[in-house]
């Protein structure tokens, strides 16, 4: 499963539970190596 499928998923879990959304970010970031325009990259394609 593509992490663009799931990334609606995790922001609405973290918000949820009183996360941020750039929250989400830093950690699939951090998990994927990526800088802060990779993600968004792969989210947007």
């Amino acid at each position: 499963m593509a992490v663009a499928d799931m990334y609606p998923h995790y922001v609405a879990k973290a918000e949820r539970k009183q996360r941020t959304k750039q929250e989400v970010d830093r950690i699939i970031e951090w998990l994927t190596g990526y800088d802060s325009a990779g993600p968004k990259k792969v989210l947007r394609d």
